[in-house]
């Protein structure tokens, strides 16, 4: 289901979606939940549909962790500022409600990321859909 209407054939489409950078036709985890902690790093070897490696190299997925640390941080400070400045906390206060919520969106940001990091190195094929 195609909530945002992220036009499929798109980036955003496979990383919004978690789906096969190739062909867009597959997920990236073999559990869709992305907080059903058990699974949460489960992936296939490849995509069923188009065969696409999704384990392209060993420890490919600790590049993920690059394109997770300045996500982390813009979050990070988005909720510093709603915290102090909107909801009108102290800073030790805003902190500690900008790391709850950063420690609920871990799994998320996991997941995205990793999504995120293999759609740099793989193409989207349109003769795969």
């Amino acid at each position: 289901m195609n909530l945002f209407h992220i036009k499929k054939g798109t980036k955003l489409y496979s990383v919004a979606y978690c789906q096969c950078p190739r062909c867009q036709s597959a997920a990236l985890f073999t559990n869709p939940h992305h907080y059903a902690l058990k699974d949460l790093f489960k992936m296939p070897a490849a995509c069923p549909h188009c065969g696409q490696d999704f384990q392209i190299e060993p420890g490919f997925y600790l590049g993920a962790m690059w394109v997770s640390y300045p996500l982390v941080l813009l979050l990070d400070v988005f909720f510093l500022v709603v915290g102090v400045f909107v909801l009108k906390l102290d800073l030790v206060n805003a902190f500690v409600l900008a790391a709850f919520i950063l420690l609920c969106l871990t799994p998320l940001i996991i997941r995205f990321s990793r999504a995120l990091f293999i759609n740099i190195f793989v193409e989207f094929e349109q003769d795969r859909v």
